[in-house]
């Protein structure tokens, strides 16, 4: 079976021209009301429209009370509703055809098992071709064209970098794209539990954006392995580098990793053989994968020959 990956299915989510945020809010501190923030935050230049039925204007921007009420389908809509709505909403999104969607709520309702919520929304999402980021996610920073999808507020500056990096954490998703901003990224994604858009998805989307010259991921398992090796060696033709954190390495963290996002972490040794083939570098610490991150998004790569020297003293290094 041929396996097939297009990074440009991600656009209308990462890229849209147009997003409706279902769920805004005028309250202060509020979920809903922090997206319309770090919208205009983020430089976003494209039509936006809030969804609730009791405003006319949030933050600013023209608000409706259903998506129905839309003059045009939207390329991206944001849900920020509770899980017991997200299946009627989603359905609505994809009715009034809107092109990607973002899903904040964690997608569980108590006591379901044998087709739980989050379940369907995966399955109608990809009925309708339908890329979602989430659900149980972050959110995304695509600095190169301003668009900040959160339901949170941030520090951060709008500062477009080389960096593109995709965390299944979303503490590690903050603690990277929050702190530091000698890391200047290009674009940085909480998936969550990818519904239909995975991992391997917006490796396809980074790689072949020109600006990107480093991938980094902090990732609990391949949700499907055979695209994921697919974007590994399609970065590799763009010798674009990627550097991994893979956790999961050992039985009592790949369970930790199943309660956290439903993923199942596999076998580590494949992880190192798939890694090997296509020149991962895999790192063991946060703060091997920001330095690593931070040097190969200079643009800089080392030269032919088979040694590196990394010395700390001007006079030993000159012996």
């Amino acid at each position: 079976m041929a396996f097939s990956l297009d990074g440009r299915r991600l656009a209308p989510l990462l890229n849209p021209r147009s997003i409706a945020f279902v769920g805004a809010s005028p309250r202060p501190n509020a979920p809903g009301n922090d997206m319309m923030r770090m919208i205009r935050r983020g430089g976003f230049a494209g039509l936006v429209h809030a969804v609730n039925p009791g405003h006319r204007e949030i933050e600013g921007y023209p608000c409706v009370p259903g998506l129905a009420d839309l003059a045009d389908a939207p390329d991206l809509v944001v849900l920020s509703v509770r899980n017991e709505r997200l299946e009627e909403t989603l359905a609505a999104a994809i009715g009034r055809g809107a092109k990607a969607a973002v899903v904040f709520a964690s997608g569980v309702l108590p006591g379901e098992r044998d087709d739980p919520l989050a379940r369907r929304l995966a399955r109608a999402a990809a009925e309708a071709a339908l890329p979602v980021c989430g659900p149980n996610c972050m959110g995304f920073y695509n600095d190169l064209d301003g668009v900040w999808v959160c339901g949170f507020p941030s520090p951060r500056q709008p500062a477009p970098g080389a960096i593109a990096f995709i965390a299944h954490s979303g503490s590690v998703f903050g603690a990277l794209a929050h702190n530091d901003p000698r890391l200047r990224f290009a674009l940085a994604v909480s998936p969550g539990g990818e519904a239909t858009a995975t991992v391997a998805d917006y490796i396809a989307y980074a790689v072949e954006r020109p600006e990107v010259r480093v991938v980094g991921l902090f990732i609990e398992t391949a949700r499907d392995p055979e695209r994921f090796a697919l974007a590994l060696e399609r970065a590799a033709e763009r010798s674009v580098p990627v550097v991994a954190l893979k956790v999961g390495r050992t039985a009592a963290a790949a369970e930790a990793a199943l309660t956290h996002t439903g993923a199942l972490a596999g076998s580590d040794l494949a992880y190192d053989a798939l890694f090997d083939r296509y020149g991962v570098v895999r790192v063991e610490t946060l703060d091997e994968l920001a330095a690593t991150l931070l040097l190969l998004s200079t643009g800089r790569r080392v030269g032919r020959g088979g040694l590196v020297a990394i010395g700390d003293s001007g006079a030993n290094a000159n012996c």
